[in-house]
């Protein structure tokens, strides 16, 4: 959702799974704004977590989900592709590789030269209590070819515009929404911690005049998404809050001293719910529990793993007072409308992917 409006987690009111709540009509996305400079807007998603319940559909005037994975929607995106490439369009296409439970084919496991798929079934226990990193070896060798399926998938789109002579003029973004936790810090999977393997992701763009080169600067990827695309598109009058990085795409762009991260870790999770910030810089971070003020602050000069955690000092005091006054100057814009009860196929997909037990 903060892709789609450039609002923080805490802006738009809708932080975790649980929020169960629709985005409010009078709150922009970056797909009316571009319909409303004449693009096509379509989206080809896997539906769940991104599905129309939430109002991911708004501004989209076509919002299909034929399955969770990329492939699902890929025929018929294609197929959409031949009948409007002479059109502007803004496409958004999403899908759940890599996610769990990971899915591959024979042909991904055998390009990284593995063998059968690994069951599933005993992961969630393999990742609690006092596991050993060998015990989910088999596992992470399953996330990397559901990468590898992902990455096939992401290729046939890539070169069907190149087929239909679109890739010299259309910008291509590829990122994800959150990385993956593998007992780095006494845990798996995602939603429950704000550490580096979960908020580093891919972000990738490519198109016209887009020279190769690699960024290594501290950047802001969700909030900055939606800004940036209208940008490149050359459309500089939007509602859109999030900050742009077109200009480090076309040379240097504005510093970011320090990035928030927002996460609502769930009920299910062995530490018991939490509303969780988070203030990263290049040097230190603050993880703040907002439910009990618990505090950990790492030194990521001496400490880049973020293995040791402090508890307290004039460091951690100084990030915690930022971090207020942050919260200060982006407060929720406007509540979002009750949480209504999810349609029973959402809640069985929900429960697939591992969000509700």
């Amino acid at each position: 959702m903060s892709m789609f409006t450039g609002l923080y987690p805490v802006e738009h009111g809708i932080v975790g799974i649980g929020d169960r709540k629709h985005l409010p009509d009078s709150i922009p996305t970056v797909a009316e704004i571009f319909r409303r400079h004449g693009y096509r807007t379509v989206a080809f998603t896997g539906g769940v977590n991104v599905a129309a319940f939430f109002g991911f559909d708004k501004g989209f005037e076509l919002f299909r989900n034929n399955g969770t994975h990329l492939r699902d929607n890929l025929e018929e995106l294609r197929y959409w592709l031949d009948e409007h490439e002479e059109e502007k369009f803004f496409l958004f296409a999403h899908g759940y590789e890599p996610h769990g439970p990971y899915q591959s084919d024979a042909i991904d496991r055998s390009a990284l030269g593995q063998r059968d798929a690994p069951s599933t079934r005993k992961l969630r226990r393999s990742c609690e209590g006092q596991s050993k990193r060998r015990h989910i070896t088999p596992f992470i060798r399953a996330y990397d070819a559901a990468i590898h399926r992902g990455d096939r998938y992401v290729g046939q789109l890539l070169s069907h515009l190149d087929k239909l002579g679109l890739r010299d003029k259309t910008v291509v973004l590829f990122l994800s929404d959150h990385g993956e936790e593998f007992l780095e810090h006494r845990g798996c999977f995602h939603l429950r911690t704000l550490y580096r393997e979960v908020l580093e992701v891919p972000f990738i763009i490519a198109g016209p005049r887009i020279s190769r080169r690699r960024v290594d600067a501290l950047l802001p990827g969700s909030v900055s998404v939606g800004a940036t695309l209208l940008d490149l598109a050359g459309i500089d009058e939007h509602e859109l809050p999030g900050p742009s990085l077109a200009g480090w795409i076309y040379g240097d762009g504005p510093r970011f001293d320090k990035i928030v991260s927002e996460t609502a870790r769930p009920a299910r999770a062995p530490q018991g719910a939490a509303s969780i910030h988070a203030v990263s810089s290049t040097t230190e971070k603050l993880i703040t529990e907002l439910d009990d003020g618990s505090r950990l602050y790492f030194n990521l000069i001496e400490d880049p793993a973020k293995l040791d955690r402090r508890r307290s000092g004039n460091a951690a005091q100084a990030l915690a007072s930022w971090l207020d006054t942050w919260a200060t100057q982006h407060p929720r814009k406007l509540d979002t409308s009750d949480s209504a009860p999810l349609p029973g196929d959402l809640a069985e997909e929900l429960k697939h992917l591992g969000y509700f037990n």
